[in-house]
């Protein structure tokens, strides 16, 4: 019997502890809130799903994932942030504020918006002539030179919706590239049968722009450069011609390049020529009529186009992306090379620590600190 009334009070006692042990869990029973996030604590001890790829890292305080910071691990390295397909092929590209303005062969106008450097996005798009080729980007316009139609004046003043305000006809020629200074369109233009020149044209009104002169230079006028009061022609077989801007009908000057000049930058007194397949050429131009070699330097490409920013040389090439140290342009130093795209790349940017370049896609990519 006292064994029966014991076997009865431990049963009692367990029926206790389990009301208490319900009582407890009932009182503190957590609700996973994950609402709007996709990372995170859940405010009970778990974690938000779907969480963050192996490139991201949460951001505790918004429950979202971030992209890792990119960390530089060596001088000069060239990282690649981003990619954006392109419709056709970028042979020109301007960057201001958060917009990449690309001429795009026949994908015409593109404007892909950047501010996001590791995911560059499609903002708008304008078709029309027959190969964008060159872009030149002055407040609320754009300066479009068509291979076999003419010049087009966009109004980007809306990046989501640009707008065809204006046009200058090629009269035959086929245009190649434009630079704009104040209220005049420079425009690098050549024939189909054989030779080539600058247009100039006057865009005081940018609806209505009026042809006021050309000059012929011969041969495949490809690229054009303005620095003070002269222009500087790339002419591909025939290297690089100078043009007084206050004489524009004939050249001033000329120097033939070893290769094909496809692009020319202006720095001081000198002339930096991408010249396809003999590299980075370096003139003296402090004689317009006469430039003189300075030095060369192979970078086994076919060189297209050429920028200085801070006294380096920032190229592009058939297959590679170059940085050469011209702090003394008597000695050019080759710094790097960066080969990691998927086909040819042309079109060029740079702006700070990070470099556009155009071909079928448009690449960003970071350089780290120049020596």
């Amino acid at each position: 019997m006292l064994k029966r009334f014991e076997a009865i009070v431990v049963v009692v006692f367990q029926l206790f502890i389990i009301s208490i042990i319900v009582t407890c869990c009932s009182e503190n029973e957590c609700t996973p809130d994950c609402s709007s996030k996709e990372c995170g604590d859940d405010g009970c001890g778990g974690l938000c799903v779907p969480g963050c790829d192996s490139d991201e890292t949460c951001n505790e305080d918004t429950g979202q994932c971030d992209p890792n910071e990119i960390y530089c691990s060596d001088i000069g390295e060239i990282i690649q942030l981003g990619t954006y397909d392109l419709p056709d092929y970028a042979y020109d590209i301007e960057v201001v504020g958060e917009q990449a303005y690309i001429a795009d062969a026949e994908g015409g106008l593109q404007i892909v918006n950047i501010s996001d450097p590791t995911n560059p996005t499609f903002t708008s798009e304008l078709f029309g002539g027959f190969g964008a080729l060159g872009i030149d980007v002055q407040g609320s316009y754009a300066y479009i030179a068509y291979a076999d139609d003419g010049l087009y004046v966009v109004d980007i003043g809306d990046p989501s919706a640009p707008e065809r305000i204006g046009y200058g006809p090629s009269a035959g020629w086929r245009f190649h590239d434009v630079s704009i200074v104040d209220d005049t369109a420079y425009v690098a233009w050549d024939y189909h049968d054989g030779g080539g020149g600058m247009v100039i044209y006057d865009v005081s009104d940018p609806s209505r722009p009026v042809r006021k002169g050309y000059c012929e230079t011969g041969q495949l006028a490809v690229g054009i450069t303005i620095d003070d009061r002269f222009a500087y022609i790339a002419n591909l077989t025939l290297g690089v011609y100078t043009i007084e801007l206050l004489k524009p009908e004939i050249p001033l000057g000329s120097y033939d390049t070893p290769g094909q000049a496809y692009a020319i930058a202006i720095e001081g007194n000198y002339g930096y020529i991408a010249d396809g397949q003999s590299g980075l050429q370096i003139i003296d131009i402090s004689n317009r009529r006469y430039p003189s070699f300075v030095a060369e330097l192979d970078l086994q490409d076919n060189v297209v186009n050429v920028m200085i920013v801070e006294q380096y040389a920032y190229m592009t090439g058939t297959e590679k992306f170059h940085i050469v140290d011209v702090h003394d342009p008597s000695n050019p130093i080759f710094v790097k090379s960066y080969d990691q795209f998927t086909g040819s790349i042309g079109g060029l940017d740079v702006r700070g620590n990070l470099a556009y370049l155009g071909g079928d896609s448009l690449h960003v990519v970071k350089v780290c600190d120049l020596p």
